[in-house]
């Protein structure tokens, strides 16, 4: 009853599922999930296919995890897989093991995170070159500061003097930049929340 249960989880489900030899780590069955995501028509076609690549995605770190699942219990990471067409993708894969017909298998599960990834690695780019912004309006708000308490410095020297006039309005240039940089910060935080 419970073998059937899971055959039918397995079957239906639309996460993948594969299940391995915990020694060889060779693949025994997959699911229609399975197949669909490494674009492969029937389970040989799947096994014919390298499930494994390049460091730090080999067979040698597979069978590391493996271990672990063996003697820590379940493991979740993440890996870069290849289609049968060559596309690369990232899964989100969970790995534990269970005994079926006696023996002891590893059991895969994973889901394709590529556009997660895409999306993070977009939004930490858009993080740093608002951080560069940030800072780059900060050292101009600064620069700006610095003539107007420079030439607040001089007025107060200069009063009574003709320079006095001079003094004001290059103050005034300055206050009116560092306003129209404080817009411009406004204006660039309000796209984040649109």
């Amino acid at each position: 009853d419970s073998r059937d249960k899971f055959r039918a989880l397995f079957i239906d489900s639309p996460i993948s599922i594969m299940i391995m030899d915990t020694d060889r780590l060779e693949l025994i069955d997959a699911n229609k999930a399975a197949l669909d995501y490494y674009g492969a028509s029937s389970l040989q076609e799947l096994q014919d296919h390298p499930l494994w690549g390049e460091p730090p995605y080999s067979i040698e770190e597979a069978r590391e995890w493996s271990k672990k699942a063996f003697n820590e219990g379940p493991q979740r990471f993440e890996w870069r897989s290849t289609r049968m067409n060559g596309d690369v993708y990232w899964e989100l894969v969970d790995i534990d093991t269970m005994t079926l017909d006696g023996v002891t298998r590893l059991i895969v599960t994973s889901v394709d995170i590529t556009e997660q990834k895409r999306y993070n690695e977009a939004l930490k780019l858009a993080n740093k070159k608002l951080q560069l912004l940030s800072s780059i309006t900060r050292h101009d708000i600064n620069n700006q500061l610095a003539v107007v308490l420079g030439y607040i410095e001089l007025l107060q020297s200069s009063v009574g003097t003709d320079r006095c006039h001079e003094f004001m309005e290059k103050i005034g240039k300055a206050a009116d930049t560092i306003e129209r940089h404080i817009r411009f910060t406004k204006e660039y935080e309000m796209l984040g929340v649109q």
